[in-house]
């Protein structure tokens, strides 16, 4: 990823690239909230003040779980 993408900081850590999504995971202790922008390169979504325990991508394409 090179571009900035959204990324959701509740449970789910799901990703989108749709700047307006909001979480649609129904388990996440973030559900409805919007997800937080990352531009970074290594997939690991470590923004400022974020831990380097950060996880990997969640890849929310086929799971159908993020959308706008």
């Amino acid at each position: 990823m090179e571009s900035t993408h959204y990324v959701c900081t509740g449970s789910c850590h799901g990703v989108s690239d749709d700047a307006a999504a909001t979480c649609q995971a129904p388990d996440c202790s973030n559900n409805g909230q919007p997800l937080t922008a990352c531009t970074c390169t290594d997939g690991q979504h470590t923004m400022q003040g974020d831990d380097a325990s950060a996880p990997a991508e969640a890849d929310t394409s086929e799971s159908g779980e993020m959308t706008s």
